[in-house]
């Protein structure tokens, strides 16, 4: 008896969340202080659509993250679409030229942010789940995280602007490129909309093809010198894969070490453009020896990384033991 009720106990601590209430009050707050803050400058249409787009498409980014994963996010197109309603809205109610704009990138940046926080919540509650985490001490981290962040990143945009300025050949920046070139078609109303039909119909040819349309759009809006590396990343599962294929859990072992080591390789690489970046936002005088100008060593670099990436992944020989769920 006294087993069932901790088993009881301990299935209502996993499944606490932040009461709804609390979490309906905070919403409403920060809606009203979007309306009217002059910060933001989007007004009441402008908070209407960030509540409105948000509340529609973080239900769905949040759910394909959780079922699928975060290489699935649909947060590119769905700040897309947000950026070309929203960016109509404001010009058919007369608020046009850059204070149009600004409000509609705003708007746009907002519903962005929500997207991805809505799919990092999702995935953390997963994991959460996984070990046996308190939803509500999980969720009041993640609004500490997000506060903390939000503050830390916006100093960091700016010293990568000043440093290497955005939409630059340094830091290309597409998809921010991308919601300039939208907002300011909309505004001035030269939009190619043709182009945008064709795209959209192309995406679902593709996905009646049974083909990640998303992909192909990436393909073709990033630079050369930044999908290259993800199609060599791709080869390079492709062929722990088919190294792989004849024991599933051997598998799933390996393709969760190179994700692990491929993570790291993405973050070390934006923590060292950073730290670049605020070096040059400082002055500080770097030797001119450090930045390769020959592009024969940074190819035998790169190589390297991706023959030790494969290496240490197929070195993998067996499958981790699962551990127990613990209490978090």
């Amino acid at each position: 008896m006294r087993k069932n009720q901790s088993q009881k106990l301990e299935l209502d601590r996993t499944q606490r969340d932040i009461p709804a209430f609390w979490v309906t009050v905070m919403i409403a707050l920060i809606i009203i202080i979007i309306a009217f803050a002059p910060l933001t400058d989007v007004g009441i249409i402008g908070a209407i659509a960030i509540t409105v787009f948000g509340f529609l498409f973080v239900t769905v980014a949040s759910r394909i993250v959780g079922l699928v994963g975060s290489s699935s996010s649909p947060v590119s197109g769905m700040t897309i679409a947000t950026l070309l309603i929203v960016t109509v809205i404001f010009r058919l109610t007369g608020l046009t030229g850059m204070t149009g704009m600004i409000a509609s990138l705003t708007v746009g940046a907002i519903v962005c942010v929500a997207l991805a926080v809505a799919g990092d919540i999702s995935q953390d509650l997963k994991t959460g789940y996984l070990v046996g985490g308190t939803p509500w001490k999980q969720q009041v981290a993640m609004m500490i995280g997000v506060l903390v962040s939000g503050l830390v990143i916006g100093f960091i945009l700016s010293v990568l602007n000043e440093s290497y300025g955005l939409g630059s050949q340094e830091l290309p920046a597409p998809k921010a490129v991308l919601m300039k070139l939208i907002v300011e078609g909309i505004m001035s109303n030269n939009l190619p909309w043709d182009l945008i039909f064709i795209g959209a119909a192309s995406a679902v040819v593709f996905e009646f093809l049974g083909l990640n349309s998303l992909t192909v759009a990436v393909g073709i809006y990033l630079p050369i010198h930044v999908s290259t590396p993800i199609m060599i990343g791709g080869i390079v599962r492709w062929f722990v894969e088919w190294r792989s294929r004849k024991n599933p859990d051997l598998l799933k072992a390996r393709v969760e070490t190179g994700t692990l080591v491929a993570s790291g390789l993405i973050a070390g690489e934006s923590l060292i453009g950073v730290i670049i970046a605020i070096l040059i936002w400082l002055n500080v005088p770097i030797p001119g020896n450090v930045f390769i100008t020959n592009n024969w060593l940074p190819l035998v670099i790169f190589l390297l990384v991706v023959i030790m990436l494969t290496w240490i992944t197929l070195k993998q020989k067996t499958v981790p033991a699962a551990s127990s769920r613990r209490e978090v």
